[in-house]
């Protein structure tokens, strides 16, 4: 929903989301800490917060600053006050690209429910009704049954390369 309300690539957040459920921690340098902030942890550059369906509150991963020659991240989560280390792996999937997460779909559906195809094209209109049988028809277009069944398998599988930005030149 942030930054932009859109439907998500299901794939892409199933990923980050086992990142999450796969982060190990690799050390505890302070179970107890009386400052977080030498831990870069008062005002953590990352966070990332999960909802169970049955929470009341998220579970929440902080992350600090990088320790140093160490290629590791000082962290903490919500459940508890233990500051530990993580790889810096992980900070690097937190570098989230929004459009990467959109949903690329053009067209979904089952091809096997489609009963009737139109395309409009340089100012011919050409229409495609599939029968009870499963028959595909069109005035006068021979290959009707051909090319139906390409036209509703290539739609349904269209996914989008990329998104325009604001500053494009769309037409």
């Amino acid at each position: 929903t942030e930054p932009m309300r859109v439907k998500a690539d299901d794939q892409k957040v199933k990923d980050l989301l086992n990142g999450v459920s796969n982060l190990r921690i690799l050390d505890y340098p302070d179970d107890h800490p009386s400052n977080l902030a030498i831990y870069g942890l008062s005002a953590p550059h990352a966070s990332i917060e999960v909802w169970s369906s049955n929470a009341k509150e998220p579970e929440a991963i902080y992350l600090g600053r990088e320790k140093l020659k160490a290629n590791q991240f000082f962290a903490r989560s919500s459940d508890g006050p233990a500051v530990y280390l993580v790889s810096s792996y992980f900070d690097k999937n937190l570098d989230i690209k929004p459009s990467d997460y959109r949903d690329k779909s053009a067209m979904k559906f089952d091809v096997n429910t489609v009963k009737s195809i139109t395309v409009s094209h340089r100012g011919k209109i050409y229409a495609y009704q599939k029968d009870d049988k499963g028959q595909w028809a069109s005035v006068g277009r021979a290959k009707a049954q051909e090319e139906a069944n390409f036209l509703a398998s290539a739609l349904s599988g269209t996914v989008i390369n990329d998104y325009a930005s604001k500053k494009d030149a769309t037409g």
